[in-house]
């Protein structure tokens, strides 16, 4: 995600009531005030939830940190097998024989695992 400065962006763009936003993955640090988000604060009780794999960015942002641990490999791949199955009845040998690796190769990470599962909805052939 890219992020850029908006001259006429300000707090007005979000809501008066409390509200929590959620940023992920998060790759580089940025100033909330430069991009228009009011800073959360107790007062007005708004909320910033962000996911980030750099420690750099977590110390630039000022978060307090939730560290949050990596799925086992066994939890990986019945996540990945979970969601593949949701969107098919027949698994093809090749997804069979595959779905250790993929596991691996998306570092046991949910939203990734979750993302690729998904992307294999009607998929029969691995190549594909």
């Amino acid at each position: 995600m890219e992020i850029k400065q908006k001259e006429h962006q300000n707090c007005n763009a979000f809501p008066k009531e409390e509200y929590v936003l959620i940023l992920d993955d998060l790759w580089k640090s940025f100033s909330l005030d430069k991009v228009g988000i009011p800073e959360p604060s107790i007062s007005n009780g708004c909320k910033l939830v962000l996911t980030t794999r750099s420690l750099e960015v977590w110390r630039k942002m000022e978060c307090r940190a939730v560290k949050v641990e990596l799925l086992t490999e066994d939890e990986a791949l019945n996540l990945f097998m979970s969601k593949v199955e949701e969107h098919q009845t027949v698994l093809t040998p090749k997804v069979k024989e595959n779905e250790r690796k993929v596991a691996k190769e998306y570092a046991r990470l949910p939203l990734a695992i979750t993302t690729i599962a998904g992307s294999m909805r009607g998929v029969n052939d691995i190549r594909e």
